[in-house]
């Protein structure tokens, strides 16, 4: 996939988007970019033409891919870009006569893959980030492997394990925390397009899911739903929240019905996916857990910068290898953050 994509054009510091649900040629198509010297920037799948043109522009997008029920957007989006701002499709499933199709570029190709230096780009998901319009988040080769290699040595996913990806992989949580992690652990992975609830307990069922990333509203629906009477999910050795707050009374209520016990996590894109987990077998409930080998944090007054005292309010300030390279066109914002 990598060959064929440097055949139709994608060249070393080059963007493709992905504007796509969850499948198992996602991460095909993201780690092929890669693997060419590009970087990927995932996109929303409920995105607008006027969203996804704003992404398409700022990361300088060379290549979309999309799906069929994608394609009409897309083309609206290029509709509003500039010529020079003008990108090939690829499309992830089907045929059109104005896109390259997934099959075609992964049927007869030899090409060479260029070296890819370990702080190059790899990747540009979009965040909030500060205030404002999202912002592309610079992750590298370097900070995206470490921090995998992070989560695995204090997760400890092993062989035999099924993870359950339902949460977007255009997300860091879906793509690094879930999606990445997993495949470098060599585990199966099942892919979900989003989060439906009886596709999302069948798939629990049928495929014996042992490992489970969540966000909270995931365990509310555990907690409290109906249709979680009579379910097997009797396979999953571990629960992971993260992405929000969550307290220790909605893990405890999940833990009680289903048996399991909820654990949780805290990162954000800036930091390739995650800072703190809750190694197996350890915490608290209402706790995200503890600081990923090689990473530090304060939490500050940020108004003084000095530390507050314990039990008090105030920003967590981390550093660690897994640490972004900065906003994309944004170096006042990136500034700010340093």
């Amino acid at each position: 996939m990598a060959a064929g994509l440097a055949d139709a054009g994608l060249r070393p510091g080059h963007t493709l988007l992905l504007f796509a649900p969850n499948s198992p040629d996602w991460p095909v198509v993201a780690l092929a970019a890669m693997a060419a010297g590009a970087v990927v920037s995932g996109a929303n799948p409920q995105y607008g033409a006027d969203d996804l043109a704003h992404q398409m522009r700022d990361a300088r997008a060379t290549f979309v891919a999309t799906t069929v029920a994608g394609l009409p957007v897309v083309r609206a989006a290029l509709g509003l870009c500039t010529a020079d701002a003008a990108a090939r499709m690829v499309l992830m499933d089907g045929a059109a006569p104005d896109a390259l199709s997934l099959a075609g570029l992964s049927a007869n190709s030899d090409a060479a893959m260029p070296a890819v230096a370990p702080d190059a780009l790899a990747a540009l998901p979009y965040s909030s980030g500060t205030t404002g319009l999202p912002k592309g988040v610079m992750l590298t080769h370097r900070t995206l492997v470490t921090n995998v290699m992070q989560v695995n040595q204090v997760l400890g996913l092993v062989p035999g394990d099924v993870v359950l990806a339902f949460l977007p992989m255009f997300h860091i949580y879906g793509f690094t925390a879930v999606t990445m992690c997993a495949l470098a652990a060599g585990v199966t992975v099942v892919t979900l397009p989003r989060f439906e609830p009886v596709s999302f307990l069948d798939a629990i069922e049928r495929h014996r899911v042992t490992r489970l990333a969540v966000v909270p509203p995931v365990l509310q629906f555990l907690a409290t739903h109906a249709a979680v009477d009579g379910r097997d999910l009797s396979s999953l050795s571990r629960i992971t929240s993260g992405a929000a707050p969550l307290s220790a009374a909605l893990e405890e209520r999940v833990a009680q019905r289903i048996g399991r016990r909820v654990t949780q996590g805290y990162g954000m894109t800036e930091s390739s996916g995650v800072i703190a987990t809750t190694p197996h077998g350890h915490g608290r409930a209402g706790a995200s857990g503890q600081l990923l080998p090689g990473t530090e944090a304060r939490v500050v007054d940020p108004g003084t910068g000095g530390d507050v005292a314990p039990g008090e309010a105030g920003e967590i300030w981390f550093r660690g290898p897994q640490a972004f390279a900065g906003y994309l066109n944004q170096p006042e914002a990136t500034s700010a953050m340093r």
